[in-house]
């Protein structure tokens, strides 16, 4: 006996973009956004360290 699925919400709950990308395109998207965040926080965090060590 195979189990039913049960989704919490349909396409249309979800609303604009509920069907678009596959698993592995939200994935990439996600790791570039967080490659980007690190590139731009980067020098800030370096920045407030050597300002503390300054003091």
């Amino acid at each position: 006996m195979r189990a039913k699925t049960i989704f919490a919400y349909t396409k249309e709950e979800w609303g604009i973009g509920a069907s678009s990308g596959g698993g592995d395109y939200n994935l990439i998207r996600s790791f570039y956004f967080s490659l980007a965040l690190t590139i731009l926080m980067a020098p800030v965090a370096l920045f407030c360290l050597m300002v503390e060590s300054v003091r």
